[in-house]
C-alpha cells in the first residue's frame, strides 16, 4: 500500500527580475536550503501545473503571478526594402539568425529577399516570450 505524502511547493527566483529559475516540492516538514543564486518562495497552495510554472509565472511582492501576453501580432507582412518597426517592452532580448541581441525596445527590420523571417522575443517580466514571423515580399 502506498502512503500519500503532503508536499510543500517552493520556487527559486531572481529577486531583481522576479523570473523563476526552478520549482521544487518537498515532503511536509522539510524546507529547502537557500542556493545563493536566488530567493525561495513557499507557495500557499500547490500549482495546477507545476512543470509550466517557470515559463508562465513570475514572483512579485511574495506572490506567484501569471506572465502576460505582449500586445504584438504573431505575424507581419512587409514589402521588400521596406522598414518595419515593432515596439517591444524595454529590455527585450531578441533571437534572430542564430544570435541574441540584448536589451532592445523594438525590432527594426527590412529585407531585400522574399522570405519568412523568424524572431524569438524574450521580454522582461511580466511578459511571456513569443515567436513572431515577418513575411517579406
Amino acid at each position: 500500500m502506498f502512503e500519500t505524502q503532503i508536499l510543500n511547493w517552493y520556487v527559486l527566483y531572481d529577486p531583481q527580475t522576479g523570473r523563476i529559475k526552478q520549482i521544487s516540492s518537498y515532503p511536509f516538514g522539510f524546507e529547502p536550503e537557500s542556493h545563493g543564486d536566488g530567493e525561495i518562495l513557499k507557495l500557499r497552495q500547490p500549482p495546477a501545473d507545476p512543470f509550466n510554472v517557470p515559463s508562465t509565472s513570475y514572483v512579485r511582492d511574495g506572490l506567484l503571478l501569471p506572465l502576460q501576453a505582449m500586445e504584438i501580432e504573431d505575424a507581419y507582412s512587409v514589402g521588400l526594402n521596406t522598414l518595419i518597426t515593432i515596439p517591444l517592452p524595454e529590455g527585450t532580448d531578441i533571437h534572430f539568425g542564430g544570435s541574441w541581441e540584448r536589451g532592445h525596445d523594438r525590432i527594426e527590420f527590412s529585407a531585400d529577399t522574399a522570405d519568412d523571417y523568424h524572431f524569438y522575443i524574450e521580454p522582461p517580466v511580466p511578459y511571456l516570450p513569443k515567436g513572431i514571423v515577418i513575411h517579406a515580399g
